[in-house]
């Protein structure tokens, strides 16, 4: 599976601001891992695809589906993401096909035969239909996107960089409640340095999370609990 960000968007978005404990070779094995740890990125990536259920990649599954004289057959489990394309091969007594043309489908894993719902048949026997059969229907079908959608894509990064500030706030214990800016001087409260990018960056994830069918308020929740 592909991750949702990347090292550069995290290190494009905190990487200065960290460099004290996290140069760029630490921070990159912080986001991207090893053989044997689990890098931050791909923790959050699946992460968020299970918030959503659904898989932000192209994805190829082979299904059997059994026929029931019936014009239509359907998919055991509903794809996680859009379907991009489905071939049927179907076998029967007297006629076997492949093709990717002759039929219809939906996200929610509906196959039906085209002309099946035509009111121009006279007889009912004359309409399109899968035989009865045991594994008589091979649907191979691709779903999912070969490019992660923005907003997924940017939610990500900031899950990502809340965890590496996180672990950064925690090296510096108490973290900075605030810090001059020449002769300008900003507070931050008692959420440390970063707690104002923080509450913006769990607002857009919980906003994005909602978009793509996932929960509100789960990030915040996780990354406080």
């Amino acid at each position: 599976m592909q991750d949702l960000c990347t090292f550069e968007d995290v290190q494009s978005l905190i990487g200065s601001d960290v460099a004290d404990l996290y140069d760029a070779t630490a921070l990159q094995a912080l986001c991207d891992g090893d053989t044997d740890t689990l890098g931050l990125i791909e923790a959050w990536s699946r992460w968020f695809e299970t918030q959503v259920d659904r898989i932000f990649d192209l994805q190829t599954v082979t299904y059997y589906l059994s026929g029931r004289n019936t014009n239509m057959v359907m998919l055991p489990d509903v794809p996680m993401a859009p379907i991009v394309s489905m071939t049927l091969e179907y076998q029967s007594l007297d006629n076997s096909w492949t093709s990717s043309t002759n039929f219809g489908y939906s996200d929610a894993g509906v196959i039906r035969l085209t002309g099946a719902s035509d009111r121009s048949f006279d007889n009912r026997s004359d309409m399109p239909r899968f035989a009865r059969g045991v594994n008589n229907v091979k649907a191979t079908v691709t779903f999912g996107s070969a490019t992660v959608p923005p907003d997924v894509r940017k939610a990500v990064t900031y899950l990502c960089a809340i965890e590496v500030l996180a672990q950064y706030s925690r090296w510096l214990d108490k973290g900075i409640k605030s810090r001059q800016l020449g002769d300008r001087k900003e507070d931050y409260g008692s959420g440390g340095r970063f707690s104002q990018d923080v509450s913006k960056w769990q607002e857009v994830v919980d906003k994005t999370l909602l978009r793509w069918g996932g929960g509100v308020g789960v990030a915040a929740a996780h990354m406080t609990g």
